[in-house]
């Protein structure tokens, strides 16, 4: 795990980062991005492995449960994985929110988008997604800022 003496944060973080994402739509895209990372990691920081967390699990009707609450709050970063119908997932917008109210910040989360149909273009008039009611509540008006995000749609991510 990557250190910072200087971030209050490291005394609790678990996890390099928590992949949040719509098993409908990204579960595949999950893995593969989880793979991916792991195996760039052996490559170029084999004394300190990243450590990720992504839940296999289908989450059921409810609240977070204390385990995915737990490794948000333990997440240096959050990895949100996105792709047209992400913004249906009742988790994904908990999950950001939870993550930001307990220690998370705007220059951790990374948005990874894997659908090319998934428009991310930014609107200088609104300074907000230019079709912001296609992502997660909880992105929307979030940002100071036009958010860099990475696009994986023409990888071997695509969509589930």
């Amino acid at each position: 795990m990557l250190t910072d003496d200087r971030n209050p944060l490291d005394a609790r973080v678990r996890y390099d980062a928590f992949i949040s994402y719509r098993s409908a739509t990204s579960r595949r895209a999950a893995r593969k991005l989880q793979r991916a990372l792991v195996a760039l990691s052996k490559r170029h920081r084999r004394e300190h492995p990243i450590n990720l967390f992504l839940d296999t699990q289908s989450l059921v009707v409810g609240g977070l449960d204390d385990t995915i609450k737990a490794a948000l709050e333990q997440s240096r970063t959050l990895i949100v994985l996105l792709a047209r119908g992400t913004r249906d997932s009742p988790w994904v917008s908990v999950e950001i929110e939870h993550w930001l109210q307990h220690g998370g910040s705007l220059d951790r989360l990374f948005l990874v988008r894997h659908d090319p149909g998934l428009d991310l273009d930014w609107s200088a008039t609104t300074q907000n997604f230019a079709h912001a009611d296609d992502l997660p509540e909880a992105l929307s008006n979030r940002f100071p800022q036009e958010q860099k995000w990475l696009d994986l749609s023409s990888s071997a991510f695509g969509t589930d």
